[in-house]
Parts: structure tokens; C-alpha cells; sequence
């Protein structure tokens, strides 16, 4: 299997698949649905605000939220 042609990080993996699939639905949870451009944008806001906070490499976070389109985006920004 050859190595993938990206950089290998969470954050890559998503603005990579955000720019194949687009528009396409990535997580459709109680009757909403979020694309994966849309969960690529928001988790990235998401992060930075957790940046913002001093929340970086090594930090913990806990996470209390139903599984949901927010879980979604909380969890790829964590």
C-alpha cells in the first residue's frame, strides 16, 4: 500500500476529503445533516477557539455532548 499523497495529519485528512466529497453528506444525525465542507469549516472554528484557550497538543478534553452533528465537529476539532 503506498503512502497516502498528503500529509499525514487529522486536520489534512479532512480538508482533503472536504475537497473531494464537497457538499456531500459526512454526518446526518436527528434529522440534520452536515457535508463535509461544512464539518471541515466548522471544526476547524472550533479549534481554534479551543487554540485560543490555551488548549493544544496534549491537553485533555472532555466532551459531554449527545451524539449529534455537534458531537461531530467537537470531536474532529478536539
Amino acid at each position: 500500500m503506498p503512502f497516502p499523497d498528503f500529509e499525514p495529519t487529522f486536520p489534512a485528512l479532512i480538508r482533503r476529503a472536504a475537497d473531494r466529497f464537497g457538499d456531500h453528506p459526512f454526518v446526518v444525525a436527528e434529522g440534520e445533516r452536515l457535508s463535509y465542507r461544512d464539518a471541515e469549516q466548522r471544526s476547524a472554528a472550533v479549534a481554534l477557539g479551543l487554540l485560543a484557550e490555551g488548549v493544544g497538543k496534549g491537553s485533555r478534553v472532555g466532551v459531554l455532548i449527545p451524539n449529534s452533528v455537534d458531537f461531530a465537529v467537537v470531536a474532529l476539532a478536539v
